[in-house]
């Protein structure tokens, strides 16, 4: 099909597109109530509260993304002033029409490429691609950016078909609206403005022309993105009000500084805190290994977290559609269509990969999906398809629908945590990821009362013991302490019995499986040993630290603690020394156990008692707080409690009492590394107290 032809798709073609459109829609808007609310949410809907209640822009949340899709999340929530769970289904709603926007987009692009069923095979593979329902239903920024990026591409393929002024005017709105999604859209700006320009000057054979469109591009790019700041923050300041090592050096600079200082204010410092966040960001993991940015994590997502049938259709592209495509016998259109998708995917991966440390999510490279299916859309126009019977082909596209639809049907409706079975599935995820391709808290709550009892929540250093354990991703993959860049836990010698998506992995941890284990790894003797005193068998675990090929101190001196409990049990200090011992080796139950049987043992100093709790706490919080509190009187000799006891507060979301605690005690401390912590805790404290969240009711 000529990627001139604008004849209308027929009436067929448009009710196939409007059901599978609406298909999507129901996929998306049934994943609303079904999911518990991701850890950015809240803070997306306090920014947006933030702007619409009041135009206040001071709350951290509004600076760092785009304000389009905050005002979005605000149209159906009619005033509420609390994110129920009721309320965090009716705003994720809103959010609907960016996929909409976006799947719309691909269908049209596609068909003008490649025809009706071109068209039609793109925006069915949208409809039933795992990522885009799954980001559609959230009141996130990613799915804005991917619809506004998309339409912004299209809009300026377009314009390169047939250059006019109002098609240069509407390219540069649309790029401002794209800019005030999420800014990494920044980085479509040159590739459309150069392309749009080239295309001009290749049609007017005008330099003045292409000057003058890349210009008005520019111009009404930044008047549509003040518009979308509603023209409230105004222009950037200048030297001074950044913490950036590159706006710092720029913004000032004559030509490219005064450029930067005619973005919003409020945008100019939400992109200096993204960039301060990339350059201190800690270490991401990827596949057994920690490191300053994975130039293959992006690739790895992509390739894992897609239907296995939608990456074969990929890889069919890459090798017999786009050399056709990109080269000189190529329609124009289409390729002027297929360079232009591949740049503008080509400069954010590559920037994402190879320079930016901040790897925290496939939902960073979510644009490169529907750019991507636009392509797809050719599957039908490759030759030895074109050559197969009608019948053939349609059954061929039936099998491909039933395979990546099976696929990502079976994981709905945790869109967000899909994997597929090259790696292994939901199960196998957390060897490759730790972050929120696996977990984003989407299910952290509802998985975890999914899980088959009885078990034990291991949660964060949980230490080696027998039993049914359960563990979510984010703290199976600690780092190895003896292995830089490593990753290890005790764990690593068994495999999941059972799992809820890639979330939460459940172990049947037996003592024989354990000890065969030890027999291989002295480091998992030890852990066997750690775990055999758990479970009072104090000989036993004696014989396998002897049998260790060298001495381990830190559990010889378990042992030691735990025979002098045996040795004195209703004595108090023995009793806080081996609850002391046993936090170190992560058995949160085992400091509780020795507190509740030693009498007076939760009478010990504010300090002692909380340093015992720290991680205790996170198993049990409310009895661990309640017992803290009755030690308040303490804490201005000893404040070493004050922190662990707010941030027990604010895990329970209780931000107004860990503001009080911490302001009643702040000015009394002296500078130093413990005022510090605190202060870093009050902002925290002081976001979290502005939330008007109801977390405590069930999404069930």
């Amino acid at each position: 099909m000529s990627t001139a032809e604008e004849a209308r798709p027929p009436r067929r073609t448009w009710l196939v597109a409007g059901l599978l459109l609406l298909l999507y829609g129901c996929l998306t808007a049934g994943t609303v109530n079904r999911l518990d609310h991701t850890s950015d949410e809240p803070h997306l809907w306090q920014a947006a509260r933030s702007i619409v209640s009041s135009g206040d822009w001071v709350v951290p949340g509004t600076r760092l993304q785009g304000p389009l899709p905050l005002y979005a999340n605000q149209l159906l929530a009619f005033g509420a002033e609390e994110l129920t769970p009721e309320v965090l289904a009716r705003i994720r709603l809103a959010m609907l029409p960016f996929g909409v926007l976006a799947g719309l987009v691909v269908f049209l692009w596609a068909r003008r490429l490649f025809g009706d069923a071109g068209g039609l095979f793109a925006l069915g593979t949208f409809a039933i691609h795992p990522l885009l329902f799954g980001y559609g239903g959230l009141i996130a920024v990613d799915m804005s950016h991917a619809a506004l990026s998309i339409a912004v591409l299209y809009a300026a393929w377009l314009c390169g078909e047939r250059p006019t002024a109002g098609r240069v005017a509407f390219v540069g709105v649309l790029l401002g609206a794209a800019f005030a999604t999420k800014y990494l859209a920044l980085l479509l700006a040159p590739v459309v403005v150069l392309f749009v320009a080239a295309r001009v000057f290749v049609e007017r054979r005008s330099v003045g022309r292409a000057f003058g469109a890349a210009a008005a591009m520019g111009a009404l790019a930044l008047l549509s993105l003040h518009a979308c700041y509603g023209f409230q923050t105004g222009f950037a300041p200048g030297a001074g009000a950044y913490d950036s090592e590159l706006l710092s050096r720029w913004v000032d600079v004559p030509g490219v500084g005064h450029g930067l200082r005619l973005f919003p204010a409020a945008m100019l410092q939400g992109a200096d805190y993204q960039l301060v966040m990339n350059a201190g960001v800690a270490d991401t993991f990827l596949r057994g290994t920690y490191a300053a940015g994975h130039p293959s994590y992006h690739a790895w997502g992509l390739l894992l977290k897609q239907p296995e049938a939608v990456v074969l259709a990929f890889l069919a592209v890459a090798v017999l559609g786009l050399p056709r495509w990109c080269g000189r016998r190529a329609e124009p259109g289409l390729r002027r269509a297929a360079w232009l998708l591949l740049v503008a995917a080509a400069v954010p991966f590559v920037y994402l990969s190879f320079l930016a440390k901040l790897q925290i999510g496939i939902r960073y490279v979510l644009p490169l999906v529907p750019m991507g299916l636009v392509l797809l859309g050719g599957i039908p126009a490759l030759p030895w398809v074109e050559r197969l019977p009608r019948r053939a082909a349609v059954a061929g596209a039936a099998v491909y629908f039933l395979a990546a639809g099976g696929s990502s049907l079976a994981q709905w409706p945790n869109g967000l945590g899909y994997f597929n079975a090259f790696g292994g599935g939901p199960a196998s995820a957390w060897r490759f990821f730790n972050d929120s391709n696996s977990d984003w808290g989407q299910i952290r709550r509802r998985g975890k009362a999914r899980l088959t009892p009885p078990f034990i929540d291991l949660y964060r250093d949980g230490g080696p013991r027998f039993g049914r354990v359960a563990i979510y991703v984010k703290f199976r993959t600690p780092r190895d302490p003896e292995v830089p860049g490593a990753s290890r836990h005790w764990l690593d010698p068994f495999d999941p019995v059972e799992h809820v998506g890639p979330a939460w992995q459940l172990y049947d941890v037996t003592e024989e499986a354990f000890a065969a284990a030890a027999e291989a790894n002295d480091r998992v003797r030890a852990d066997f040993a750690v775990a055999l005193l758990g479970a009072g068998r104090i000989a036993d675990a004696r014989a396998e630290l002897a049998e260790l090929g060298r001495p381990d101190p830190r559990r010889d001196n378990l042992l030691r603690k735990v025979e002098a409990r045996r040795a004195r049990p209703d004595d108090p200090a023995t009793a806080a020394d081996l609850a002391f011992a046993w936090r170190s080796f992560g058995r949160a139950d085992l400091v509780f156990a020795v507190l509740d049987a030693t009498p007076g043992a939760r009478e010990l100093p504010a300090g002692a008692l909380a340093e015992v709790l720290a991680l205790a706490g996170w198993e049990r919080p409310d009895e661990a707080i309640a017992v803290l509190e009755r030690r308040a009187d303490r804490f201005a000799s000893e404040p070493q409690a004050i922190p662990i006891l707010a941030g027990l507060y604010l895990r329970r979301y209780r931000g107004p009492e860990a503001v009080a605690l911490i302001e009643k005690h702040l000015p009394a401390l002296p500078p130093g590394k413990l005022a510090d912590e605190l202060r870093a805790l009050l902002d925290e404290a002081r976001v979290q107290a502005r939330w008007k969240v109801d977390f405590t009711r069930s999404l069930e």
